[in-house]
């Protein structure tokens, strides 16, 4: 799928009114694993009329390798995607929103999934600034921010290249982090998560 994706430098960026840098107007798709460890991601977007794009990496320790995992056009301003991500290793992931006036942010961050596990994203933007909630919304009757998760900087280079800050990625993922949802109220997500397994019916 071709667009053109206008981004402004930054990970929690506030909105410029013109873009500084721009990406290939054709992005490599994210190639989902299918075998061996993995976890499950769903993807969902809180945001005002514009274009949102869903990114993860080749490399995801480095944010080399820009692979997109689903995007939106100003007709359809909500994402909604699933995918799976390699487990027990870092996993990064990146928003990136154009919205009206071409008012630009973007926010990356990494986290370690576990084997099994079954995690949202909720990428949420306004007028001012763009966020990420990550949930393992394993058990959906009690969904929990995941400890693991940790902001990202991504640094765009040239027309092509991109990556993060260089950090201590294995250290950041073993921090404990106090829950954040970035102004969303829990009630926000619920809508959103899978519809719990039946009971076991009675013997």
């Amino acid at each position: 799928m071709k667009y053109l994706v206008l981004l402004c430098l930054g990970v929690l960026a506030g909105c410029a009114a013109r873009p500084s840098v721009t990406v290939p107007a054709t992005l490599p798709n994210y190639i989902a694993p299918t075998e061996g460890a993995v976890a499950s991601l769903q993807i969902r977007s809180n945001q005002v009329a514009g274009v949102g794009v869903f990114s993860s990496f080749e490399d995801q320790r480095a944010c080399k390798g820009i692979r997109m995992i689903a995007n939106t056009k100003t007709t359809q301003n909500q994402l909604k995607a699933s995918t799976t991500l390699r487990a027990d290793e870092p996993a990064s992931l990146w928003f990136a929103y154009v919205g009206p006036g071409n008012r630009l942010c973007n926010v990356a961050m990494t986290f370690k999934p576990v084997k099994g596990r079954n995690y949202l994203a909720l990428a949420n933007a306004t007028d001012v600034a763009c966020a990420i909630a990550l949930q393992d919304i394993s058990d959906p009757s009690n969904p929990k921010q995941e400890p693991t998760r940790f902001a990202r900087t991504v640094v765009l280079t040239g027309r092509e290249s991109a990556h993060c800050a260089a950090v201590d990625v294995d250290a950041e993922l073993t921090k404990v982090r106090r829950p954040n949802l970035s102004g969303l109220r829990m009630d926000d997500l619920k809508a959103l998560l899978p519809a719990a397994p039946p009971a076991e019916a009675a013997k």
